[in-house]
């Protein structure tokens, strides 16, 4: 762990005033450093020099010698290439957990507190991925003709007007001057309603709600325009209308949840809060754009189990067109993802042409070499076993200690070889036979008895699932040692990649001579939200987020690396290649992982790790 630089005065030079600056050969290192360390690492200068013709004395006491070359670092470390990493909002938020151990979240077995929830909040990356996510899926639907045609209604193209203002990015979701409409201009059109039911699963404090109801707005909007730059006198305007069901088993969240639905006019279809459960059936007319909210408290996984959403399972129209959930972990399937989606397909809620957010995602991982991450682990052996048995429980131990996966943000680490990926998850499961339904694009669709049975089989396609995984794989020499993803967390440094990969031969051997000391692997996901079917036309749009190095979404912290430890360090010589063997294993009642990993040179396995929570004897994630 470098704790400290000393610069020497001795490589300082000067500049055309005579004050000393460094290379650029030695500025580059100093940002090195500095990006990678410049939160816990401190900066000396040490060395005998003339000072200056014009000493003046310091506050404290001392000579001014080397005064100025403090002042020169300060400067290099005032620029904006290190401002943005170290002073942004995400980089302060991150100081209190570098290298900081965390056991991973009991999703299913915990509620979560507010301050969890708080945190998760102020992510200002992911959610707008979400709402861009729900955005294309809806557009998608449009095109395809899947929502519901409601019904027509009047309204006036002052309301128009704001939505026109929605449309253009104007996300006020304010709906208190829609009365006053008239005096802007007083015309009535008409505009045909199509209704989406959006499924928000697991839905917090709301954050995915309020995303969703923006993406309606703005979409619907669109959609409005478009019908009105025809030109065609006899096509009638078309907008979206949502119902929107968000699901949580958390009782605090609930409560907040029932208190903005109690208040917040955007979660009343734009109209009056009145404590109804659907404004809608109250005979009001229904507004272009706006959404309606529903809470549910249950668990995701027994929607059939609550008499509202029993009522949408028995009624195949109003069951769910697009599911939008944020239940990825730090390896994108270790916070049970696939087991909560899975059951909510298995309720038999979804529209066979049902959309999940997000759509897939993969598992990668890392080897990392990090003593610091390492030391931190064993130190969880002294922990108490139950924290809330105070002195009298018992300690983790060494073993439960070194097999149990640590959510971190690695700092004092060095990620060796670029990531691989483990494997993928995809929602919703599609279902056998003919899965191509009528589409609902017009007023005069006529229903079909084989919705129902469409949509049996899709929920029956979730319950032959095995969300049981294992891969195997090989992580050849790398001679660079993986310089450009550094601590493993955050984009890959194109710069100093390609710089290392540049290097002349002679430097290269040295490298290569360089043996290195693995002590566990780093484990990140990718996840495509959303990819629209214009992808399909050869054009590529879509919603991500990721924290692999590879393909990292700058300035999202939701989500830091998992830490997966090895009881031993491996030793890699030169030229050797890390094979890693890792599985995803359940029973009825939990979900765990198994590791192991191999140092082989030339097919000669030169050393091997015990296989690490067999059987999940160490962790577990309860279902």
């Amino acid at each position: 762990n470098i704790k400290a630089v000393s610069w020497d005065v001795a490589v300082f030079l000067k500049n055309k005033k005579g004050y000393p600056a460094l290379s650029k050969s030695h500025q580059f290192m100093f940002q090195m450093l500095f990006g990678r360390l410049g939160r816990t690492l401190r900066v000396l200068v040490e060395g005998n020099a003339l000072a200056p013709a014009s000493t003046t004395p310091i506050a404290g006491g001392g000579a001014t010698s080397r005064l100025h070359h403090l002042q020169y670092l300060r400067h290099l470390r005032s620029r904006p290439t290190l401002i943005d990493k170290l002073d942004s909002e995400e980089g302060i938020l991150e100081t209190p957990y570098l290298d900081h151990l965390q056991s991973p979240l009991q999703p299913l077995g915990d509620h979560l507190e507010y301050q969890t929830y708080e945190t998760f909040e102020k992510d200002p990356v992911k959610y707008k991925q979400y709402g861009e996510a729900v955005a294309l899926a809806l557009q998608d639907g449009i095109e395809e003709g899947r929502y519901d045609y409601l019904g027509t209604t009047r309204t006036t193209m002052g309301q128009l007007k704001k939505m026109n203002r929605l449309a253009q990015g104007m996300d006020d979701l304010n709906f208190d001057d829609f009365d006053d409409a008239d005096a802007i201009d007083g015309e009535f059109v008409e505009v045909d309603i199509h209704q989406v039911t959006i499924l928000v699963v697991g839905a917090g404090r709301g954050p995915l709600v309020r995303e969703s109801i923006a993406s309606v707005a703005r979409v619907s909007a669109a959609w409005m325009n478009e019908s009105d730059e025809s030109n065609n006198e006899n096509e009638t305007r078309k907008a979206l209308c949502a119902k929107i069901i968000a699901i949580e088993k958390n009782p605090s969240a609930i409560l907040y949840l029932q208190s903005l639905k109690s208040c917040e006019e955007s979660w009343n279809g734009g109209q009056e809060c009145n404590g109804s459960s659907d404004s809608r059936e109250e005979g009001k007319v229904v507004i272009p754009g706006t959404s309606n909210v529903t809470v549910i408290g249950c668990d995701m996984r027994e929607a059939n189990s609550h008499p509202v959403l029993k009522n949408m399972i028995n009624n195949p129209s109003s069951r769910g067109d697009i599911m939008v959930s944020e239940l990825l972990g730090s390896f994108g399937d270790n916070e049970l993802s696939p087991e909560c989606l899975d059951g909510v397909q298995r309720c038999g809620i979804l529209k066979d042409t049902c959309i999940s957010v997000p759509q897939n995602y993969t598992a990668f991982i890392a080897p990392v070499s990090s003593a610091r991450l390492h030391s931190e682990a064993k130190a969880q052996a002294g922990l108490p076993l139950n924290s809330c048995d105070g002195p009298a429980s018992a300690s983790n131990g060494i073993q439960r200690a070194l097999e149990t996966p640590y959510v971190v943000r690695s700092h004092a680490a060095s990620q060796t070889h670029s990531e691989q990926a483990c494997w993928t998850f995809s929602h919703p499961h599609p279902s056998s036979g003919n899965t191509s339904l009528p589409r609902s694009g017009g007023k005069n669709e006529v229903k079909t008895a084989d919705n129902k049975e469409v949509s049996e089989r899709n929920a029956g396609a979730a319950r032959c699932i095995n969300n049981d995984r294992h891969v195997h794989l090989s992580f050849h020499n790398d001679p660079i040692h993986g310089i450009g993803t550094g601590c493993g967390y955050g984009p890959i440094d194109s710069e100093m990649a390609s710089m290392a990969s540049a290097s002349t031969e002679e430097s290269l051997s040295v490298a290569i001579d360089t043996a290195i000391t693995l002590h566990g692997f780093l484990g990140s996901f990718h996840s495509v939200l959303y990819e629209s079917v214009k992808s399909k036309a050869g054009e590529k749009v879509e919603a991500v987020i990721s924290i692999a190095p590879s393909s990292f979404s700058t300035g999202m912290f939701s989500w830091f690396p998992l830490y997966f430890p090895l009881k031993e360090p491996l030793r890699v010589p030169p030229g050797a290649t890390v094979n890693c063997s890792i599985w995803r294993q359940s029973d009825n009642e939990r979900v765990w992982y198994e590791w192991s990993a191999e140092v082989v040179s030339s097919g000669t396995v030169l050393s091997v790790t015990s296989l690490h929570n067999p059987g999940g004897r160490s962790y577990h994630v309860r279902l």
